[in-house]
């Protein structure tokens, strides 16, 4: 009921669309849309016309950044909640098209499980926590969702995660995030 993406002409009654398939051209294992355009017809002779091909599932990119500074997640002695912010790259995406019930935080191979949900929040607020000139949202995490997320690190091993989302169109973008890093513990028991 929800469309992956929306993809419209250039210019209107210019019959983009006029003949659609699809197939996996590239062969990643998923169709590429594939929409056709005949030229214009000039005294019954058609011009060449235009065939789109569009890639649908490749993530749109965005960036992804501890809002507290840090480059990497600790887990020993993180807050209750860690939020992550999150903004576009190059104006792909406006941050009001954003799905905020769809946003994960996902990593494979570190831990009891691939993916995590970020928080419900009751109000979520955009603004430039980074200073960097472009707008953010955030998304936080809970302590126990992250340590079943980066159960199997240990010590200073750090993985690899990513926030992923969609947008109200079902277009998904990724940002690659922060590191984990699980750190020892502190006390006289350390070694």
């Amino acid at each position: 009921s929800v469309a992956d993406a929306v993809i419209t002409g250039g210019v209107g009654g210019d019959s983009f669309g006029f003949s659609l398939s699809s197939g996996d051209l590239n062969g990643d294992g998923v169709p590429e849309a594939i929409i056709g355009q005949p030229g214009p017809c000039d005294g019954g002779v058609g011009a060449p016309g235009t065939v789109y091909v569009y890639d649908l599932a490749v993530p749109l990119p965005a960036r992804a950044f501890l809002r507290d500074g840090h480059r990497t997640i600790p887990l020993v002695e993180a807050p209750s909640r860690l939020c992550i912010g999150f903004e576009a790259v190059d104006g792909c995406y406006a941050n009001a098209d954003v799905n905020l019930l769809s946003l994960r935080l996902v990593s494979q191979g570190t831990g009891e499980v691939s993916e995590i949900a970020a928080v419900p929040a009751k109000a979520v607020i955009e603004g430039d926590t980074d200073r960097n000139g472009i707008s953010d949202l955030g998304a936080c995490f809970a302590r126990g969702e992250l340590q079943r997320l980066f159960s199997s690190i240990r010590g200073r091993q750090t993985g690899e995660a990513a926030l992923e989302g969609r947008l109200m169109s079902g277009r998904r973008f990724r940002a690659p995030g922060p590191r984990r890093r699980a750190l020892p513990p502190r006390g006289p028991d350390a070694p």
